[in-house]
């Protein structure tokens, strides 16, 4: 029996302090917030906090699943809006300046019709992505950060007993 509480207690210790390395290397991004289409986080580097643009695999480690999942979505949705915007222009400067030598009006009128087809979508699909991205960022900023892995340690039927969730 002291076998097994001096056990429980050793582990105790040994997982909280996983758990406290794991807040202590997730800390030093305090604050997110989107730059253009990417989530980026004020980094303290001694005199004034720097912005550095986080990749996959350091989003992948602050964010829970379901937010990761959302910002893969929302970039993907930016990159699919770029196609759709620059068809948009193309489409309106060619329909404009080949219709300026018969009918300039008409010109103008059948330009932003054209290009209305790939608009709309595109700018749908921007501002989906912003939003998204600000909520997650938001969302980041709000909460407080707690380590996925807890331990808690109680009085059960048959003594004491350890549940580790991560």
């Amino acid at each position: 029996m002291k076998r097994a509480i001096f056990f429980s207690i050793i582990l105790l210790f040994a997982f909280q302090n996983v758990a406290n390395a794991q807040g202590d290397s997730c800390a030093e991004y305090s604050n997110l917030k989107r730059v253009k289409f990417r989530l980026a986080a004020d980094v303290p580097n001694g005199m004034d906090n720097a912005v550095k643009i986080l990749d996959k695999e350091e989003l992948q480690l602050l964010l829970s699943d379901r937010q990761f999942k959302t910002y893969n979505h929302a970039r993907r949705c930016y990159v699919a809006s770029i196609p759709l915007l620059s068809l948009a222009g193309v489409s309106f400067a060619l329909v404009a300046v080949s219709g300026m030598i018969d009918n300039p009006f008409l010109a103008i009128i059948s330009a932003c019709a054209f290009s209305y087809v790939f608009l709309p979508p595109g700018l749908t699909l921007i501002l989906y992505s912003a939003k998204k991205l600000n909520k997650i960022a938001n969302d980041f900023n709000s909460r407080n950060y707690q380590s996925n892995l807890q331990i808690q340690c109680g009085f059960v039927g048959n003594g004491i007993g350890i549940k580790l969730n991560f």
